[in-house]
């Protein structure tokens, strides 16, 4: 997973993932046991167009099309890999 994947896997699941980074306290470096939102807009110009175009094929997001602009959900397989980079990165390495 790149960074960039990481980034918006956490932005779509509600989580700041630069913040989480940044910070010493240690209720940052959680991730909680539910996400609170999970989805991710962005329609064709936007910036991470391509790379969640590229994460369907690989099963880490969904898509779907809501009021004719596509719209992108994590799936479990993505969940799960977000888990273990935020643990190798984040949560561990304090």
């Amino acid at each position: 997973m790149t960074e960039n994947e990481f980034d918006i896997i956490g932005h779509s699941l509600g989580i700041n993932v630069y913040h989480a980074r940044n910070s010493n306290k240690k209720k940052d470096k959680k991730l909680p046991k539910e996400y609170y939102r999970n989805h991710y807009q962005a329609g064709e110009g936007h910036t991470n167009c391509n790379e969640l175009l590229q994460m369907t094929k690989v099963g880490v997001m969904s898509r779907r099309e809501q009021f004719g602009q596509p719209v992108f959900h994590v799936t479990d397989e993505g969940k799960e890999r977000f888990r273990l980079k935020w643990l190798a990165e984040i949560e561990l390495k304090k």
